[in-house]
């Protein structure tokens, strides 16, 4: 039977990714809206200041008490009181989602005031200020939203928490689509919060059963041990959270359209890893924790490093693809509307830097895990605060010689920096994960992957000419992957080529 649990992971891993991919596209196509109505403008800087602290709370939320929570649970359940602990969590985190709705929304201004520079446009802070209450409403919610898809992973139901991704985003295309030219970005954001809701919605209608009800006691010991844990864990996911609250107190005192350069280039790259490491992280978690509880070392370090092996096979290809051919994409699509050729450049400036981070946050999301699983909240806690102390002091000295480009190029060092030092900790725990088998692989992805970008590079000038600005790029993307595959499979003999063409096959 040993043979078929990497097949059901698989599996299991590619559902995820599948419906992540939707939520990809929906993600884009919200970015094309937003470029379309707003541009790089004021009301775009508005809507990113206004949401830089709430978007890092949400963030938390949503990356924070599945990994809290199923360890909690699985222990639980060995004693039989799963379920009055699951009641007792949802009462309690139902309070929390309400509480920091109502506070967020009551003072919203001198959160902002905290979060800006004094140096920013009065206009495009009153416009943040008003948008502001709103999207405390949406971290509420997606608090009580990230509980509920905890439940579904600790009972092995994947494919509903993945399905329901996108309706935020289906959200605020609506909101954007209906109501941006009469009410401005504000229709963007309650699109936005409807969507949320509804998605609450359909995760608690979907549980597997027993669905959890509130509880006249919620003060379980296992409560506080959940809001322990999370908040430990809280800290070490910060640097994949606040970055951009400290993004936009640096960029708030340039010209306008700065920040709305840093939002964009975020986001695609957020995208773009997602789609790698989304699947994976939510699936390989339970059976890290598994691996832990039933003292199986091995397993998990053999676990960790294939995972850490397959996202760098799949980031740095696409990494190279989206710095070579980042001015098309850009153009195609984002460029229309509001959204202006100055606008398009100030995005592919400082994209490359963000694809650089990219390679090396993408495996980080795989390697925080593996603390989680073990428990270990402290070590990338304090890895975290002090890599952030870092980044804030080198975005502080880089944006005054290079403006908001040397802050990607803080957000490049901060992630190679971080990721070496988290993997040597974690090492130091399981095994070692940066040893020669892992920079020999390194060098032979990235040798292909350069392969590729030079191949594209060389043909999407004349396929642009004969095949046109949409088919031309494809064509150049096609080839150059192609050459990737070959070189990495034929050439240096990379093994995850084998395995995945196993499962294709067998499926």
């Amino acid at each position: 039977m040993a043979p078929k649990r990497p097949r059901l992971i698989l599996k299991r891993v590619s559902i995820v990714t599948f419906f992540t991919g939707l939520n990809l596209c929906a993600s884009f196509l919200n970015q094309a809206v937003l470029a379309y109505f707003f541009g790089a403008s004021r009301s775009m800087d508005a809507f990113l200041i206004s949401g830089a602290l709430p978007f890092a709370l949400l963030n938390l939320a949503i990356g924070d008490l599945s990994y809290t929570l199923v360890p909690l649970l699985m222990g639980y359940e060995r004693k039989g009181e799963e379920r009055q602990v699951s009641d007792s969590a949802f009462t309690a985190l139902s309070l929390l989602a309400l509480a920091v709705a109502v506070v967020g929304a009551l003072g919203h201004r001198p959160i902002l005031r905290l979060t800006t520079a004094g140096s920013m446009p009065p206009q495009t802070f009153e416009l943040a200020a008003s948008i502001a209450p709103m999207v405390w409403v949406v971290v509420g919610l997606t608090v009580l939203g990230s509980f509920l898809t905890g439940l579904h992973h600790f009972r092995r139901s994947f494919s509903y928490p993945a399905m329901t991704l996108a309706l935020p985003y289906l959200g605020m295309i609506a909101g954007g689509l209906l109501g941006a030219s009469r009410f401005g970005i504000l229709s963007v954001v309650t699109g936005w919060a409807v969507a949320t809701l509804l998605r609450v919605i359909a995760l608690y209608c979907f549980l597997v059963p027993p669905r959890v009800r509130f509880h006249a006691f919620p003060f379980h010991p296992a409560v506080a041990r959940l809001f322990k844990s999370t908040y430990m864990l809280g800290i070490s996911l910060l640097p994949f959270t606040v970055l951009p609250v400290i993004d936009t107190f640096w960029a708030s005192r340039l010209p306008i359209g700065s920040i709305s350069y840093l939002g964009y280039s975020s986001r695609v790259i957020i995208a773009l890893a997602s789609m790698v490491v989304q699947g994976l992280c939510v699936v390989l978690f339970t059976d890290l924790s598994a691996d832990i509880a039933n003292h199986d070392i091995d397993s998990f370090h053999r676990k960790l490093v294939a995972a850490i092996h397959g996202i760098l096979l799949f980031i740095v290809p696409m990494a190279m693809l989206a710095l070579v051919l980042r001015s098309t994409l850009v153009s195609i699509l984002l460029q229309r509307g509001h959204f202006l050729p100055s606008a398009t450049l100030g995005v592919i400036r400082v994209l490359p830097f963000y694809l650089l981070g990219m390679i090396f946050m993408a495996p980080m999301t795989i390697v925080i895990r593996g603390f989680y699983a073990l428990g270990d909240y402290a070590t990338p806690a304090k890895v975290g605060l002090l890599s952030l102390l870092a980044y804030t002091v080198a975005s502080g000295l880089l944006v005054r010689h290079y403006s908001y480009i040397g802050i990607g190029m803080a957000y490049a060092m901060f992630w190679c920096l971080t990721l070496a030092v988290e993997c040597y900790s974690l090492g130091n725990k399981v095994g070692h994960l940066l040893g020669a088998d892992f920079f020999a692989f390194l060098g032979k992805v990235t040798l292909s992957s350069l392969a590729e970008g030079c191949a594209v590079n060389l043909l999407i000038d004349p396929l642009n000419a004969t095949l046109g600005q949409y088919l031309g790029p494809g064509c150049a993307a096609g080839v150059g992957l192609s050459i990737f595959i070959v070189l990495a499979h034929f050439v240096f003999r990379v093994p995850q080529f084998r395995t995945l063409a196993s499962f294709v096959i067998q499926r």
